[in-house]
């Protein structure tokens, strides 16, 4: 796979769908020590599902796929992830080929190839350490605290998006800011 095939632009919802699993080395207020993140292509909206253990990462898909199938009445065409174990196995490929998904894998060791989820990762994770330091939190919150990340960066708007926030070009309305609140 070249590194390009991670930059080619889906043309309208889960055509194309990034993923991949973050992990930390500090257990949640609920013992989380993980997340596998779902980020869509073509509106860069994304959803995190937090997770125990990296096994959790096909049941956590499935779920994501029966919301893309049962909210949005769709489903998805492509997906990419860095061909980590917790998404190349016989669980996942059946999955994929009895729901005519076809999965993307990047190479081992070339981040790059799987840009969008690695530098996606990279910005909740600065956002949430902010958001945990301005609150004098413990760091044992940080699955709350990636949800409400997740809210924020959703609702913001972008420049590569025309300055629309992911919300907005994934429902077609802007989002109430006065939902927003101090974490």
């Amino acid at each position: 796979m070249s590194s390009s095939l991670s930059s080619r632009n889906a043309n309208s919802p889960f055509v194309l769908v990034h993923s991949g699993v973050w992990r930390t080395p500090i257990a949640s207020n609920f013992d989380y020590r993980y997340y596998i993140l779902f980020l869509d292509d073509y509106t860069k909206f994304f959803w995190i599902y937090l997770m125990r253990e990296k096994f959790e990462s096909f049941k956590k898909f499935k779920e994501f796929h029966a919301m893309v199938k049962n909210i949005f009445h769709t489903s998805i065409s492509y997906f990419q992830s860095d061909g980590g174990g917790e998404c190349v196995n016989q669980k996942f490929k059946s999955f994929f080929q009895q729901n005519d998904i076809i999965y993307r894998f990047s190479c081992p060791h070339t981040s790059a190839q799987n840009g969008r989820a690695e530098r996606k990762h990279r910005h909740i994770a600065n956002v949430l350490c902010c958001l945990i330091f301005q609150a004098s939190m413990s760091f044992k919150y940080w699955g709350d605290a990636c949800l409400y990340v997740v809210f924020l960066i959703n609702v913001t708007p972008l420049l590569v998006l025309n300055y629309k926030s992911p919300f907005e070009l994934f429902y077609g309305h802007i989002h109430d800011y006065d939902l927003i609140c101090v974490f």
